[in-house]
């Protein structure tokens, strides 16, 4: 950060932005917004926070808020003698045109900014402005005077039509005009589309947000009586209820295709499919189950919007168009027609990511994916997905021969899903779950890693389960059935002296089979109006209890075998905690923050190792966890382990707690900046002799680890490349002499910090 910011001071501190202007010119240097009013804190900066997004014209963008990088660079490379193709792209592509001062601007906005207080209730606001212009930079400031907003007294019905009434007033405890409300357009506006919803979900199928007319009368006391009516239809009569008539499906829908030779398919119960030739290209049972408009009820707008939602979610089709008419032989019946336009159906793709691992080395991954959609004709999507991962580190000693003087190590992978568009259940579910959008996965992977030096092993992964959504926010995947085999191929000599010296380590490293299960809940916070969200995510793994019955009672005193060869099977819990909230702090910035607690036991059969397995167990540091730490560099606890003796980290522990705060910023174009702390540590739950000061104890936050740095992202749309350089603040590590080493870091050299490098943001 010193140096990031020592660098911007040289290049841009000396700047005179003014002096390309004219005389009568002058740079927009600050809009403030001045209350004069006695508001509550909260609404106060709500409203400070609105006001602002209104103003019409905005000062130029500073680089952490205090140098005008763009603009120097305008001033740079707009002049006459600049005409390398170097300048131009900067010019166009990075640099920021001065904001000139414009009083008409100002007084526009200030008249924007008075509408906008009319429309939260203050009817009596008043907005006033005050430019002070010196050495042609201008600060405008905007004294607000919002004055006595109107406040909702009560809320009445005039309504001519009896059964619209009826509804209103079962359905009244939902309004969302509540007595002492401000009378804000925005909230009369939300209005009118939940009474047009609740009509239409009733039946009225052509009533509209349009429908709705608000009257209010105001008292002398700032309150208003108001007073919700319904206008008459279109056609100047009453509003109607309308069925749901036949159902016409076009499952492969082409806008530029003619109608000529369409072949017609009944169903029954009022379903036709229509296609080219009588070749629909799917079976039409996944649709079917996807349409929840049934001939003879009455029409739900609930029902139209779901069924748009399940034809989408099936991952067939690029476009989904559901229209109605009213039906010209059968009073108050709609005929509807679906129009189903197919994604083309097989595709091949790639993505890559470039990384540093915990001793530097430069890392690559490359995955190719062929995708199928549609692949047994009934919308299944089957995806099969090869990865390879290399880490280079060129190594000059004796004992690396072949690749091993290349690669620091070598991970293969492929993997094999299939989903299903339906629960596969031996039971019968609720016709509900259809609008959870429900899928059932299929998955076999297999996983080939190789560390020079270390070890060698192979995971062998399957699993059966399902995948989830409860409204717009919550998700659920439920593995019931999840299969691992790890075989340790190799183990070189200099690991298994380490092993040999630490059994707690050793327990994790053997061939071990798991069967078990896992559940996973995710919850994505809505976005507020300021721009805030928040993210949390559980998981529960749980593994070895139906191995162990199937063991000890249908087969007892007989060695368990998988695969032939004679194994230790696992049992052990994990449970996973991860909260995250990104607050918007304007428009070119973000405060993120992250929260991550996860710990896992052995118990059973696996009691007696006192340790989950090492691929279960958990690490901290590297790319996007405490990256002023390598990759499995840090703990666990007040373990400290000099990195000189080893040539990678692998240090784990069955207790995690870590956390993350981040500054995110714009300097230019798709170059973003960040300034972040991290925190965190692994423990063990027992103690292990080997590593002292590793076990979970009540000094558990004199041995969290604080590390910070700043970095650039570069955004290229499809993905981001992060740069991020970290420094060591607070080490856990005991100390002989002085105990817990909490001293401040003690340098900000380049080559002291951590260098991150990786694709995608780190939470």
């Amino acid at each position: 950060m010193f140096v990031l910011i020592c660098a911007s001071a040289l290049l841009f501190g000396s700047c005179n932005n003014t002096k390309y202007l004219k005389k009568e010119e002058s740079l927009l240097k600050k809009n403030s917004i001045k209350f004069e009013a006695n508001l509550n804190v909260e609404k106060r900066q709500n409203l400070i926070y609105e006001l602002k997004n209104v103003t019409k014209q905005k000062p130029n963008s500073k680089f952490l808020g205090i140098f005008g990088t763009r603009l120097w660079i305008y001033n740079r490379t707009n002049s006459k003698d600049s005409l390398k193709k170097f300048n131009s792209w900067l010019n166009r592509k990075v640099a920021e045109k001065p904001t000139i001062y414009s009083p008409k601007t100002a007084e526009k906005t200030a008249e924007s900014m008075q509408f906008y207080l009319n429309n939260k209730g203050f009817f009596d606001a008043k907005v006033g402005y005050k430019a002070d212009t010196k050495k042609q930079k201008t600060v405008v400031t905007y004294t607000v005077k919002p004055n006595r907003s109107l406040l909702i007294d009560s809320v009445n019905f005039d309504v001519d039509y009896p059964d619209l009434l009826t509804i209103l007033n079962k359905n009244n405890s939902e309004t969302l005009l509540k007595p002492g409300d401000p009378v804000d357009n925005t909230l009369f506006d939300q209005e009118k589309s939940r009474i047009s919803k609740l009509f239409r979900n009733k039946g009225y199928a052509y009533f509209y947000p349009n429908y709705v007319k608000f009257l209010s009368y105001d008292s002398t006391a700032y309150k208003a009586d108001v007073t919700t009516s319904i206008l008459p239809s279109e056609d100047g009569g009453d509003h109607e209820i309308y069925q749901v008539g036949d159902v016409y499906i076009y499952p492969g829908f082409l806008p530029t295709a003619d109608d000529a030779n369409l072949d017609t398919l009944d169903m029954g119960g009022g379903y036709f499919f229509i296609s080219k030739g009588g070749k629909l290209g799917i079976k039409t049972k996944p649709i079917l189950n996807a349409i929840f408009l049934e001939k003879g009820t009455t029409y739900s707008q609930d029902a139209y919007d779901a069924t748009n939602k399940k034809l989408g979610n099936l991952g067939i089709y690029k476009f989904v168009s559901i229209r109605y008419n009213k039906n010209r032989l059968k009073k108050n019946e709609l005929t509807f027609h679906i129009f189903l336009t197919p994604i083309k159906k097989q595709e091949l793709g790639y993505s890559f990511e470039v990384y540093t691992d915990n001793i530097n080395a430069l890392g690559t991954g490359v995955n190719l994916n062929y995708r199928n959609r549609n692949f047994f004709k009934g919308a299944e999507v089957f995806l099969i997905s090869v990865e390879n991962g290399l880490e280079f580190a060129l190594t000059r000693e004796e004992d690396d021969t072949g690749v091993d003087r290349i690669f620091n190590s070598i991970d293969l992978s492929g993997r094999a899903d299939i989903y299903f568009p339906k629960f596969i259940v031996p039971f019968k579910l609720s016709r509900n779950m259809r609008n959870n959008s429900p899928k059932t996965r299929l998955s076999l992977n297999v996983d080939y890693t190789k560390r020079r030096n270390y070890y060698t092993n192979t995971l062998f992964s399957a699993s059966y389960g399902y995948d989830w959504q409860v409204g717009k926010h919550v998700r659920h995947v439920l593995n019931p059935a999840s299969i691992n085999f790890l075989v340790i191929n190799e183990i070189e000599q200099n690991f298994q002296n380490i092993l040999d010296s630490n059994i707690y380590l050793a327990n994790g490293f053997v061939d071990q089979f798991f069967l078990g299960g896992n559940y996973t809940f995710v919850y994505t916070g809505p976005t507020f109006r300021n721009g805030n969200s928040w993210f949390f995510k559980g998981n529960v793994d749980v593994a070895g209890n139906t191995t162990y019955l199937f063991d000890q009672i249908i087969r007892p005193n007989v060695n368990f075998e998988a695969f032939g060869n004679k194994v230790d099977y696992s049992q052990y819990a994990r449970f996973d905690a991860d909260l995250r909230y990104y607050n918007n702090l304007g428009r070119r910035s973000t405060f993120a923050s992250r929260v991550t607690a996860s710990t896992g036991f052995a118990f059973g059969n696996s009691k007696e190792l006192g340790t989950i397995p090492y691929v279960k167990q958990y690490s901290v540091g590297g790319t996007s966890s405490v990256r002023a730490w390598k990759l499995r560099e840090l703990g666990p606890g007040s373990y400290y382990q000099n990195q000189d003796t080893v040539r990678q980290a692998y240090q784990a522990g069955d207790f995690r707690l870590e956390g993350s705060i981040e500054y995110r910023f714009d300097i230019f174009s798709a170059l973003e900046g960040a300034l972040f702390i991290d925190a965190g540590n692994v423990w063990t739950l027992r103690e292990d002799e080997d590593r002292p000061g590793s076990k979970l104890s009540k000094d558990f936050l004199k041995q969290i680890a604080v590390g910070f740095g700043y970095g650039l992202r570069f955004d290229f749309s499809y993905f981001v490349i992060r740069l991020d350089l970290a420094y060591k603040l607070r080490s856990p590590y005991i100390d002989p002499e002085s105990g817990f080493d909490r001293k401040a870091f003690e340098s900000l050299r380049f080559r002291d910090a951590t260098f991150n490098l990786a694709v995608g943001y780190p939470f």
